[in-house]
């Protein structure tokens, strides 16, 4: 029995690694997708095979991304012409990363730079924070199946009890004759506001939007992007591509228009005879304090090696700087919840005392 038990285990097992209810880390399956094209590039390996077992691994959104991209290498026969039809399997930085590998000369430090450069951070804040997220849910979710009973059958009640008693010296509170009015109104309007939160996110996801202009500043995408042209900038250097080269390309290649914007404005000042590092900083992708850091010898690898240490500064704080605000948002949404509780609460014990003080008033 226990030997056909564990065939059977050993049997479904191997059609997959990974746990099929667990939740992925976005990051962490771009970050493997990375990995397994560089060695396949690396290699000479058969990119559509080692893809199509490594959708497998896979479900949901990650694997339908994936199945697009095998569709897209079918069509277009050459990995970068797949990837570039499928970016949001890659992402951006890593897109640009393969394009100015591609362009330069400097593809299998590309691949190298990316499998370093795209690893998820993982900290027990972070990890809280997910589980969190699941947990308001949760609660948010019971607590429109509570507000809605109380809406649709503790609020009548009441006012059936207030009539048939007849309690003329009742003065129920503008809350707890209007609480259910409100929840109702809530309830309604809670479609509309999943709808427009679905458009708000599908809009700030096209690369044209100006939604997604607009809300980039406030999310730190703008840093995002300058720590990624840094870590790019630093991989040309090491390789032996002067920085004038990558400027130039770069500005070419970006997807970001404000971006190209910079670097064809730092490109244009450098063919001016302007030193390279001090048009970074005239457009305005530098601080002076991290262009003296820069310019502080001649040395490429030295240079280099600042730029990286500079990106790496920029991703650490953009990270730490997210999981503080999540820690000031997680007593705010307590507070919130909190809040919508004490008004029930208030709404249904008000109107008992009130009623009970009426009928001691009359029967008394």
């Amino acid at each position: 029995m226990r030997s056909s038990r564990s065939k059977s285990i050993s049997w479904f097992s191997r059609w997959t690694l990974t746990p099929t209810l667990m939740r992925e880390d976005p990051i962490a399956v771009r970050h493997s997708l990375l990995r397994l094209l560089a060695v396949a590039d690396r290699h000479s390996l058969d990119v559509h095979r080692a893809l199509e077992l490594f959708s497998q691994e896979h479900w949901g959104l990650h694997r339908w991304r994936l199945e697009g991209l095998l569709l897209s290498l079918k069509k277009e026969k050459t990995l970068m012409e797949a990837i570039a039809t499928n970016p949001s399997c890659v992402g951006e930085q890593a897109m640009l990363a393969i394009r100015l590998g591609t362009a330069t000369g400097t593809l299998p430090a590309a691949w190298k730079e990316l499998t370093l450069w795209e690893r998820p951070i993982h900290t027990e804040a972070a990890k809280l924070w997910r589980s969190s997220k699941t947990y308001w849910s949760t609660v948010a979710l019971v607590m429109i199946v509570v507000s809605s009973f109380f809406a649709w059958s503790l609020a009548p009640q009441f006012r059936s009890v207030v009539r048939d008693f007849e309690l003329d010296n009742y003065v129920a509170s503008f809350l707890a004759q209007e609480l259910d009015r409100i929840i109702f109104g809530l309830l309604a309007g809670l479609p509309l506001f999943v709808a427009l939160w679905i458009a708000w996110h599908a809009a700030t996801r096209h690369p044209k939007s100006w939604l997604r202009f607009f809300t980039a500043r406030g999310r730190g995408e703008r840093a995002v992007r300058e720590a990624g042209f840094w870590r790019l900038l630093a991989m040309n250097l090491a390789s032996g591509v002067s920085a004038k080269s990558s400027i130039e390309h770069m500005a070419s290649l970006h997807e970001d228009a404000r971006m190209r914007q910079q670097l064809t404005i730092a490109s244009e000042s450098i063919s001016k005879g302007n030193d390279e590092w001090q048009s970074l900083v005239n457009a305005k992708l530098l601080h002076p304090i991290e262009r003296d850091a820069i310019a502080a010898t001649n040395n490429p690898e030295v240079q280099a090696w600042t730029l990286r240490h500079l990106a790496l500064r920029r991703r650490e704080n953009l990270h730490f700087d997210a999981l503080r605000r999540n820690m000031w948002i997680q007593p705010i949404i307590t507070l919130l919840f909190g809040s919508f509780v004490l008004a029930i609460a208030y709404a249904v014990f008000s109107t008992l005392t009130q009623m009970i003080l009426a009928m001691a008033e009359r029967y008394g």
